[in-house]
């Protein structure tokens, strides 16, 4: 059987006494720095950023006796990302020693096709039993720990969950808690993966990740295309769709399957393999970034009244931003009857609703949050 986060064959962890030199791995991390020797502080020599690639000789490299006999879901997802090792001897492309929890064992561009995600948050990532944050608490996953998702659903609270082999996880820190920022981050795709089209009514290329946003072309079936980046869609709430970017030969988003129910949602796509490195090919023009939320201070007491009155006066003259958060778009609208106000970002809104808040600009009861696009 193939382990998909190393696309190798899975084998007993053990001490790599005998593995030859010259392993590949990548960054999962942010950050993560060679220094000259296994010690944490020792002098740094370089530092590598998230995807970057690095040849290992897992011969010489450190195992972490405390993951040996821990059979834990935690350790055995520490096993798989990094074979059980604390520290890994780094032969290029700088000479040295770097922490193993940093990095992820195999081609980043070969394990492209699974939906991984990484912990970003300083305080890891908490495991659930259940979607709703009163189940269960498993176990935490630690920062930069790798792990795979099988759907995204966004619960009552308004908040995002992912679900892994072992729970579900937030992709963000809970706003009514007053916190904001992620928990947990897709790892981009390091080379374009190439999916062929096999539904008879071909693939349908829209604006955004959204399905309800404008079509800009389908592909028919039998036709390849290239993917360079993966994201959910928020809609609908309770399955979030897997969407794939392409870039040729139109430029836009398409499913991975069809939005139906089991055993309707036919598969619009198949893999068929990994593009060539970007440094052998023409630039093609990078998927739009996704925006980072900063920490307002809207949601960290009671709730809007939090935020002070020019503030507030700076968020209504400027008609493009959140009047909560003062940072993302407003894409939400809140219908109370027959009228509705476009107020608010998606996840803000949420938040609202899922708070008991009314409407923050006639302070209506909010019957039910959409999200708007303009055509």
């Amino acid at each position: 059987m193939l382990s998909v986060l190393s696309g190798t064959a899975r084998q007993p962890f053990a001490p790599p006494a005998r593995a030859p030199p010259g392993h590949a791995w990548h960054v999962v991390s942010e950050r993560c720095d060679v220094r000259a020797a296994a010690d944490p502080d020792s002098r740094v020599l370089c530092t590598l950023r998230r995807g970057d690639p690095l040849e290992v000789d897992q011969a010489s490299s450190l195992p972490d006796e405390t993951l040996r006999h821990d059979s834990s879901p935690r350790a055995r997802l520490a096993r798989k990302q990094s074979l059980g090792l604390k520290a890994l001897r780094v032969l290029s492309p700088q000479a040295g020693w770097c922490a193993a929890s940093q990095c992820c064992v195999g081609r980043a561009r070969d394990v492209g096709h699974a939906w991984r995600y990484v912990v970003v948050c300083r305080d890891g990532a908490y495991v659930r039993r259940g979607l709703e944050l009163a189940s269960t608490h498993a176990f935490t996953l630690p920062k930069d720990a790798v792990f795979e998702v099988r759907e995204r659903r966004v619960n009552e609270q308004g908040l995002a969950r992912l679900r892994t082999d072992d729970g579900w996880i937030s992709a963000d820190l809970n706003p009514l808690s007053g916190q904001r920022g992620a928990v947990a981050e897709p790892l981009p795709v390091a080379a374009p993966l190439t999916f062929r089209v096999v539904l008879r009514d071909g693939a349908v290329v829209r604006e955004t990740v959204e399905l309800s946003s404008a079509i800009v072309s389908v592909v028919p079936c039998g036709r390849t295309v290239e993917v360079t980046a993966k994201q959910y869609s928020d809609h609908p709430a309770l399955h979030c769709v897997p969407r794939l970017r392409v870039e040729g030969p139109a430029c836009g988003w398409i499913s991975q399957r069809l939005n139906r129910e089991p055993p309707r949602d036919l598969e619009v796509v198949e893999l068929v393999g990994v593009a060539e490195p970007r440094d052998q090919r023409v630039a093609l023009p990078p998927p739009p970034p996704v925006p980072r939320r900063v920490s307002p201070p809207a949601l960290a007491g009671s709730g809007i009244s939090a935020l002070s009155g020019s503030d507030i006066d700076a968020a209504v003259a400027n008609e493009s931003l959140c009047v909560v958060c003062l940072t993302d778009a407003r894409n939400a609208t809140f219908v109370h009857g027959e009228t509705g106000h476009i107020a608010c970002c998606l996840l803000c809104a949420r938040t609202l609703q899922a708070r008991g808040d009314s409407c923050p600009v006639c302070r209506m009861p909010i019957d039910v949050v959409i999200q708007h696009f303009f055509a």
